[in-house]
C-alpha cells in the first residue's frame, strides 16, 4: 500500500477571496461556516501547527507533498502529477518477453511468415 500525503496550501488573501465569493454566491453559501471564520482568525497558529506536522510526520516512505493551491487548475494538475509519480515509483513497466510457445501458436493461427522477426 502506498501512502500519498498531499497538503494544498493557499494564501490567507486567496482564502479571504474564496470566502467572500461564497458569501456572495447563493450556490456556494453552504460551504462557509462560523468555524471557517473562527479558524481563519488563528491563521498564524495553523501555520506553526502545519510546519510541525510536516517536520514530525514526513518520512522517506510517506513524505508530505506540498501543493500550491491558489490557482485551482494548477493545484489539480500538480495533485494528479504527484499521485502518478508516487504510484509509478518502483514499478517496472518493461513489457514482458514474448512467450515462444504463444508465438509459435500465433504464427500458425494467423499464417504468419516464420522467417519474419516478431518483437
Amino acid at each position: 500500500m502506498k501512502v500519498i500525503k498531499l497538503f494544498l496550501h493557499i494564501s490567507k488573501e486567496e482564502q479571504g477571496r474564496r470566502f467572500v465569493e461564497r458569501l456572495e454566491n447563493p450556490l456556494k453559501r453552504w460551504k462557509l461556516t462560523s468555524e471557517d471564520i473562527r479558524n481563519r482568525q488563528k491563521w498564524s497558529e495553523y501555520e506553526v501547527a502545519a510546519s510541525d506536522m510536516f517536520k514530525l510526520t514526513s518520512t522517506t516512505t510517506a513524505p508530505w507533498h506540498l501543493i500550491a493551491g491558489n490557482h485551482k487548475w494548477y493545484a489539480r494538475i500538480q495533485v494528479l502529477n504527484t499521485i502518478i509519480a508516487a504510484l509509478e515509483e518502483g514499478v517496472d513497466i518493461t513489457p514482458p518477453e514474448l512467450d515462444p510457445q504463444l508465438l509459435e501458436e500465433a504464427m500458425k493461427e494467423f499464417s504468419l511468415d516464420t522467417n519474419k522477426k516478431v518483437s
